[in-house]
């Protein structure tokens, strides 16, 4: 669903000149000429050599001579931009071609994105009479500019919108269009066709009719994707489970939450925003839950490291709010029956969100979770999977909850290995690269610890199982939890018997294509 469009202001909300773009427009040439004029005034120089110092600073800085001379000369960029933007609008701003009517016709959220300064923009808008139209204006005191990725989600995080949810309209390829489409936004070009538009309009006024369009297409491939949510407690395996959600494109993640587990909440919260940085997928939301198990103290995972993502260690802000479980609740009220919740860490979250508010949590769609051993033995005690161990409270209350429940356990986990020789494989190296930094102690720790040369990718195949249901074996088992037993504790104790009378409560994925899930990884991740 489209929820917001932002728009570039100069060439796009009024055209400059037939055919031209604005670095060969009128208006470009004027405000070059007076930055000439600031840069002799400044530095006490003529005209040649002014224009040897912009030239210089234009292509270090890659165009963004305010930003240049205020880091190599001390200038400062505001008295830069009133000297060089005091220009009129009535010289170069057409009225006609910007109707209020057309921009009001449009519902969604508008936010207007330009690099020009604040000074211009007021004035243009003005003359426009369309400054009340726009939710937000950006503009370019900031230091956070078109085409930096951070300027396009600066627009949409305040709203909680998605790339995929919003619309970038602009006239230039390299400052509007490109990083746009590379983040997963709609984009419109105009008034020409550029390489990164998807449509492209003659005219702003055209917009309304185009819009009809694009919503029917929005609504189509939003039915082709599966509405979760991911708690987790990241974790090398969680951190490849995210990225391999989010580069198959096949989810709409409406959220992450974390949880304390393979280590402390800090941690797991720090590592699930480096991952969405690394992806540059920030617009996803992750909201920070438990710091420890309902009734036991934190036992954190040996394999993952002291940082929880050994390899990496970052060192990012974790911004911790506490909110997951209220998120998690408020999701699924506004998306009945429609979000799956992919628990990929120690329950702890779910069982909250389910004692605060069970009715709210029946109309979630069901619950895919990695955890438990049923024909096989532990990796936390002989008979427990680590997940489970660290709170099997939160986990009994999961299983007793009637709604639909799907597991991943060991059984499913322990034939599905990567090695380096794997990673290896992956033909973006941006991915690549830190792929390897995290798999090679992941590999070594779970030498040290398990006695296995090689990644397990428990958290992965979790996420796989929702993308490729045919590559998995299912039965129907009923699977109660442990949570006494000096031994036991954490035991996923399925009824085996060949007679019972137990009703099954949980689908059990017995085992996953190896062959298939590397496959699909590898090429997923090498996107």
């Amino acid at each position: 669903m489209i929820k917001a469009i932002i728009f570039d202001m100069d060439g796009t909300l009024y055209p400059l000149a037939k055919d031209d773009d604005f670095m060969t427009s009128k208006m470009y040439k004027e405000v070059k000429t007076r930055c000439y004029g600031f840069i002799m005034k400044h530095f006490k120089v003529d005209e040649k050599e002014a224009i040897k110092i912009w030239e210089r600073v234009a292509k270090k800085y890659d165009g963004h001579v305010s930003v240049g001379l205020e880091k190599d000369h001390g200038v400062d960029r505001f008295a830069y931009f009133d000297y060089t933007w005091d220009i009129d609008p009535k010289n170069h701003v057409p009225t006609h071609h910007v109707p209020r009517e057309i921009l009001e016709k449009i519902k969604i959220k508008k936010i207007l994105l330009s690099n020009a300064p604040k000074k211009w923009v007021d004035r243009v808008l003005k003359h426009l009479n369309i400054a009340d139209v726009f939710d937000d204006i950006y503009t370019g005191e900031s230091d956070v500019r078109k085409p930096l990725a951070q300027a396009y989600l600066q627009c949409l995080k305040k709203y909680n919108i998605q790339y995929d949810e919003a619309i970038m309209v602009g006239d230039m390829e390299k400052d509007d269009l490109h990083t746009a489409k590379r983040l997963g936004m709609t984009t419109v070009s105009i008034p020409l066709k550029l390489p990164s538009a998807k449509y492209f309009i003659k005219t702003i006024n055209e917009l309304p009719r185009l819009l009809k369009k694009m919503e029917k297409v929005s609504l189509d491939d939003d039915r082709k994707k599966l509405d979760i949510i991911i708690d987790t407690d990241p974790g090398h395996d969680d951190a490849m489970a995210i990225m391999l959600a989010i580069k198959s494109g096949m989810f709409r993640i409406h959220a992450i939450t974390t949880v304390a587990g393979n280590s402390r909440i800090d941690n797991t919260t720090r590592n699930a925003r480096y991952v969405l940085n690394l992806l540059e997928r920030e617009d996803i939301s992750i909201y920070s839950g438990a710091e420890k198990p309902l009734r036991r103290k934190l036992i954190t995972a040996d394999v993952h490291g002291a940082s929880g993502l050994e390899g990496i260690d970052p060192k990012n802000p974790a911004m911790l709010d506490g909110k997951a479980v209220d998120k998690i609740l408020s999701i699924i009220k506004d998306n009945p029956n429609r979000i799956t919740i992919v628990s990929i860490g120690p329950m702890t979250n779910i069982a909250q969100a389910i004692i605060k508010d069970p009715k709210i949590m029946l109309k979630a769609k069901q619950i895919v979770s990695m955890g438990g051993a049923i024909r096989v033995a532990g990796n936390k005690n002989r008979v427990a999977e680590f997940n489970i161990f660290v709170d099997p409270e939160a986990a009994d209350i999961v299983f007793k909850f009637p709604i639909k429940k799907t597991l991943v356990p060991l059984d499913a986990c322990n034939h599905v290995r990567l090695y380096l020789r794997d990673f290896m494989k992956i033909k973006n190296v941006a991915l690549k690269n830190p792929l390897m930094s995290m798999a090679k102690p992941y590999i070594n720790n779970t030498l040290r610890w398990e006695g296995i040369s090689a990644a397990f990718m428990y958290d992965p195949l979790t996420i796989y199982s929702l993308m490729n249901p045919r590559a998995c074996k299912y039965s129907r088992y009923n699977v109660v939890i442990e949570t006494m037993g000096e031994h036991t504790s954490g035991m996923t104790v399925a009824e085996l018997r060949m007679k019972n009378d137990e009703k099954p409560n949980v689908t059990v994925i017995e085992s996953v294509s190896e062959k298939d899930f590397k496959k699909d990884f590898i090429n997923y991740l090498s996107r």
